[in-house]
């Protein structure tokens, strides 16, 4: 599972199997508050993710998982450089391996 963050820098997390992706799975299979989970399980000091910035998460195929923003005015749109990441699984594959 990948994460990607947008703010106004970016930033990325490769979910840790073990203490990160279930709990974001399990967010994910009961509807629940993704967004917060995300937040929670994150180390801010390590990967600097603040709580209005606006997340993509998908498996390592690129297929979509989740997007939004992490805090409130959930219903504002995707920031411009979030796009590329919303279209296709073999897109976001591709932006993902860019980064490398």
């Amino acid at each position: 599972m990948k994460i990607k963050v947008f703010k106004v820098g970016e930033g990325r997390i490769d979910a840790d199997e073990e203490y990160q992706e279930p709990a974001i799975r399990a967010a994910l299979d009961a509807g629940g508050d993704t967004a917060g989970v995300i937040t929670d399980y994150t180390d801010t000091d390590r990967s600097d993710i603040s709580t209005d910035d606006y997340a993509v998460v998908f498996e390592d195929d690129g297929t979509l998982l989740w997007h939004g923003w992490l805090t409130g005015g959930r219903e504002r749109p995707a920031p411009p450089q979030a796009q590329p990441w919303l279209g296709s699984p073999a897109g976001r594959v591709a932006e993902y391996a860019r980064e490398d």
